[in-house]
């Protein structure tokens, strides 16, 4: 287990294969703010790039929230130009964690409301304990907000309906509607992820993060098109050169 590292308001560890990136502010329950956006934004492109990290774990700090949005006092005090500034940054650091090349794991230690929902929904897969909860309020601002990803998750009527009420979600009943993967104790949610996130990083990253591509790429296109892109995914990859030594190795284990 390496130090961590990282700015005033986001911490990087390296665990292993894993690297957990934790925003840093519990006492205002780590909600965005313009510095948090840029650091976390800044920290995701330098792990897009780093080969030694198979799997990215995304957490909050404290007991609390894992994210409780974004910061609606800054957005209200603020000029116009600078709210403008600062929710075209958000919408590139959700973009940064839905692009990373690695598996994606948000351990969901608390409250993730609005950007906070946004933020875990854009990661692959959620990781909760008996404190998370889930709320998409975009509605009662004016604003059509996770329209992109949470159809996928939970499927378009149950996404309809929480998006429609901004309804906010326990931790039972997210996972029973497939928002979360998998649930534990608070205390544990970090080692939950961390198992999780070995038992992906066990593989080889090729194939892992080439799985991940052509799922993101090809939900919703039709059967056909989806094979031939898996077919000449594995073409590029040079996977039928190399397949009875992949084979041998995997009967070795």
């Amino acid at each position: 287990m390496s130090d961590p590292v990282g700015g005033d308001v986001v911490s990087l560890e390296h665990r292993g294969a894993a690297a957990v990136l934790r925003l840093v502010r519990p006492e205002k329950h780590n909600v965005l703010n313009h510095d948090l956006v840029v650091e976390a934004t800044s920290a995701l492109e330098t792990l897009a790039t780093d080969t030694e990290v198979a799997v990215v774990i995304l957490t909050g700090a404290g007991q609390q929230a894992f994210c409780a949005g974004a910061d609606i006092r800054f957005m209200l005090d603020e000029k116009p130009a600078r709210v403008k500034r600062f929710l075209q940054d958000t919408r590139k650091l959700f973009r940064a964690v839905a692009d990373l090349p690695q598996p994606t794991i948000a351990a969901v230690n608390g409250h993730a409301h609005g950007g906070g929902a946004e933020l875990a929904c854009a990661c692959d897969l959620r990781v909760g304990c008996e404190k998370t909860t889930f709320c998409f309020p975009g509605v009662r601002y004016g604003m059509a907000v996770g329209t992109w990803h949470l159809p996928s998750i939970v499927g378009l009527p149950k996404a309809k309906e929480l998006l429609y009420t901004a309804a906010t979600v326990d931790s039972d009943e997210a996972y029973r509607i497939g928002l979360l993967n998998r649930t534990t104790q608070q205390s544990r949610i970090i080692e939950a992820s961390l198992e999780l996130a070995s038992a992906i990083s066990e593989h080889p990253q090729e194939a892992v993060r080439s799985t991940k591509t052509l799922l993101n790429r090809t939900v919703g296109a039709p059967l056909i098109q989806r094979f031939y892109r898996e077919l000449y995914s594995n073409q590029d990859r040079g996977v039928a050169s190399g397949v009875a030594e992949r084979f041998r190795r995997f009967l070795e284990r």
